[in-house]
């Protein structure tokens, strides 16, 4: 099980960073269940959308699944706005998700 919590603000320097860990947990596939805690971040750009969305698809390609947790009132109506919390697992909080 890998957990992170992703740090806000967000930049270009720091997604590029998490890219780079990222690829290198899922190389070695070790980890079946991610979570995403998102507790620290009150805004989300499409670009981390996005981010978010290739992530799900390469953690299920290596047959794992992602957990989102954490979520403020105004991501949460992101996600139902975008109709995008039919593609995540989405849970309360950190300790629901690591019960999982």
């Amino acid at each position: 099980m890998l957990a992170l919590t992703l740090p806000h603000p967000m930049d270009d320097e720091r997604l590029d960073q998490l890219n780079a860990q990222l690829a290198e947990a899922l190389v070695s596939g070790t980890d079946r269940t991610w979570i995403v805690d998102l507790s620290a971040v009150s805004y989300l750009n499409s670009a981390m959308l996005g981010w978010m969305v290739n992530l799900r698809h390469k953690i299920r390609a290596g047959q794992g699944r992602l957990i989102l947790c954490g979520m403020s009132p105004a991501i949460e109506e992101l996600f139902h706005n975008s109709a995008m919390q039919r593609l995540f697992l989405i849970v309360k909080d950190r300790k629901t998700a690591l019960s999982m």
